[in-house]
């Protein structure tokens, strides 16, 4: 099924992640105000934002993690909602929100 995916040419490919990124950085803007940079690394996490994902590893080693932007400047984004009845996602997010 993905054989065609290797025919594809890579400015097509890098068009489609040019446009992707510049759709994501506009919608972050308009709904939060905040303003991303159209370069460099944007680690994502997509809903659902259960504790099973891990949504607080990137977390967990906080010294290791300044010292990675520190050499190479991140943004994360972050979006999405634990399902209802997952009190520690809740929780997690809650967390990352503070």
């Amino acid at each position: 099924m993905l054989v065609r995916a290797l025919q594809l040419p890579e400015e097509a490919i890098a068009a489609c992640h040019r446009s992707a990124k510049n759709d994501l950085i506009e919608l972050v803007k308009t709904s939060t105000g905040a303003t991303l940079r159209p370069a460099g690394p944007d680690p994502r996490f997509r809903p659902q934002n259960d504790r099973y994902k891990r949504p607080l590893l990137i977390f967990e080693n906080l010294d290791r993690l300044m010292a990675i932007a520190s050499r190479h400047p991140l943004q994360l984004v972050m979006a999405g909602k634990a399902h209802p009845r997952d009190e520690p996602g809740k929780e997690a997010i809650r967390w990352i929100a503070a």
